[in-house]
């Protein structure tokens, strides 16, 4: 054994703290006198603080288009150039802006755009493509080093890496990684959640039913990355179209359910996927509930509440949510020349209860009884709610329940919470909804869905 040095060990400590050392670690990018191979140290450091600058200019596109000409930089002048008989020492510049660089915004641009990279119907020749495009970087890698001795080699290793980098993205959710720090959680669950259901009132808005710009701007962001968005309410479709435009679900391919799913409308081509209306049969005897008891029934064409009560207090409740026209009909039953969605029985809360106990009763077999608000008995196609209507947008966009984040606050929400791979309920949720929630976060007013898409999408 040695003995103790420590005239030596002090030596090289002043050296680590020397100006020369210093001068090599952040201006020339290198640590040779440490280890050489912690050059990525400094070059991190680097790559964080630019990446704060591209955020903050917002010109991440342009460093986008920029992360292939620095790789081919890389490549061109650390092996490339060998073929011509010259060759370029760059440990002064290539660590940083170079090597580190161009794999980090690589990385960065692959993880953005993965679903317009990765395309699933091609999954399984993706999966073969990939494994041999790994094999073929490594192969690479020991002929550069065959080739190049002990010299820079890089190409073999950009293919190597950029293939398991989508390899991962592809199939690292169906593979534990609990003690592997290839993933870390927060990319895990980044990776997971595709779409994102939003209930509206009481979960979107804020008491003055109003998105705020910060929800808002988080929302955007979250469709930026790929994140689909499904706007499902109970409110009529005419209803729900300002908050569409208000979060660009025409620029970013969301979805709109209506109805508590009656409807379900690919937002961007106005395509109706999905649709189911009420058994006109059924009708007189709605009426009749609701004229026996003095309650007013409401139904939707285009922008207006059809009613024979315009004038009622709830009826202006629902016409005012909705951003719509109440439309005075002479008799209701007359006025209904198509096929509807939804009926809309309103009243004073206690007496519209009984109601409610008494037409579901009659009802449950035939078609959904429930309230979506104290004085509003929702009256809808059997089978209708939001988790049945969610599966069916699942099939035809080729998702799965598992990559699916509902938020929600009222009963009506209930089925899809439970449904979804993540179920969110508000702070200000109806206690059963809380229960049966897989995350609880902050209430409306304190901006509770930016908070759900911050803490498992961005």
């Amino acid at each position: 054994m040695k003995a103790w040095n420590g005239e030596r060990v002090w030596t090289w400590i002043k050296g680590l703290v020397s100006t020369e050392y210093l001068k090599e670690f952040f201006v020339y990018n290198s640590t040779s006198p440490v280890r050489a191979h912690l050059w990525f140290l400094p070059a991190l450091i680097y790559c964080y603080l630019l990446a704060l600058l591209i955020e903050k200019w917002r010109m991440r596109k342009a460093a986008y288009c920029m992360a292939p000409v620095l790789l081919a930089i890389l490549l061109w002048r650390a092996e490339f150039c060998v073929f011509f008989d010259r060759f370029y020492h760059t440990m002064e510049y290539r660590n940083f802006l170079f090597t580190g660089m161009s794999f980090f915004l690589t990385g960065q641009m692959i993880h953005e755009y993965q679903d317009k990279i990765v395309c699933k119907r091609l999954e399984q020749w993706m999966q073969w493509g990939l494994k041999a495009g790994m094999s073929f970087g490594v192969a690479l890698s020991m002929m550069e080093y065959a080739f190049r001795g002990a010299g820079e080699i890089y190409t073999g290793n950009c293919v190597a890496v950029i293939c398991l980098f989508l390899w991962l993205i592809l199939y690292g959710r169906e593979i534990n990684f609990p003690y592997i720090c290839i993933i870390n959680k927060k990319y895990r669950e980044a990776m997971k959640y595709k779409l994102l259901v939003l209930d509206l009132d009481g979960t979107l808005t804020n008491k003055k039913k109003e998105v705020t710009e910060h929800t808002r701007r988080t929302l955007i962001e979250a469709q930026k990355r790929g994140v689909k968005i499904v706007l499902a309410s109970g409110r009529p479709t005419y209803g729900v179209a300002p908050l569409a435009e208000i979060l660009e679900l025409q620029k970013y391919e969301g979805y709109i359910l209506s109805y508590n799913g009656g409807e379900i409308i690919d937002w961007k081509t106005g395509e109706m996927m999905y649709e189911n209306v009420l058994d006109p049969d059924i009708l007189p005897y709605l009426y009749k509930c609701a004229t026996d008891n003095h309650f007013a029934i409401v139904t939707y064409d285009g922008k207006y509440v059809l009613t024979e009560y315009p004038e009622d207090e709830y009826v202006l409740k629902e016409a005012i949510l909705n951003v719509m026209t109440p439309k005075k009909v002479d008799h209701f039953l007359e006025a209904i020349k198509f096929p509807i969605a939804k009926c809309l029985i309103v009243g004073e809360p206690t007496r519209l209860a009984v109601l409610e106990k008494e037409m579901y009763e009659h009802l449950k077999d035939r078609m959904g009884v429930f309230r979506s608000e104290p004085y509003f008995l929702e009256l809808v196609p059997k089978g209708i709610d939001k988790a049945q209507s969610l599966a069916v947008l699942l099939k035809e966009i080729g998702m799965t329940k598992e990559e699916m984040i509902a938020v929600g606050d009222g009963f009506n929400d209930l089925s899809m919470i439970q449904y979804a791979g993540l179920g969110v309920a508000m702070a200000n949720a109806q206690e059963i909804v809380r229960q049966n929630a897989d995350y609880i976060t902050l209430s409306n007013e304190e901006d509770g869905v930016a908070a759900v898409v911050e803490k498992f999408i961005l």
